[in-house]
């Protein structure tokens, strides 16, 4: 996993200063992004889905097609929720680098 620390999103103010971040991929290496929506969703019991269950549910099936595993992830976050109340986005990117073509 790697973990950066979080920026201010684009557009809250005029002169924000973004960092760029640069690592390189492999031939079917995947990258999963999210917002922290996804660990920090809240069960009925204010109990936040975490980082472990974003990595435990990824690891179900490592090799599934990225809209798989969006929609795996998507659904594990929110059978989680049930019917809590949510405070933020849930927001996910994933895909594969296949190489160059």
């Amino acid at each position: 996993m790697i973990r950066y620390p979080h920026d201010l999103f684009l557009g809250a103010r005029e002169k924000t200063k973004i960092r760029s971040r640069e690592f390189e991929l492999q031939p079917g290496d995947c990258l999963f992004v999210y917002s922290d929506g996804v660990p920090e969703a809240n069960n009925a019991e204010g109990e936040m889905f975490r980082e472990e269950r974003i990595t435990d549910t990824l690891n179900r099936d490592a090799g599934a097609a990225p809209e798989n595993l969006v929609r795996r992830m998507y659904d594990s976050v929110k059978n989680y929720m049930w019917d809590a109340e949510q405070f933020d986005d849930i927001t996910m990117l994933y895909f594969r680098y296949n190489g160059r073509g």
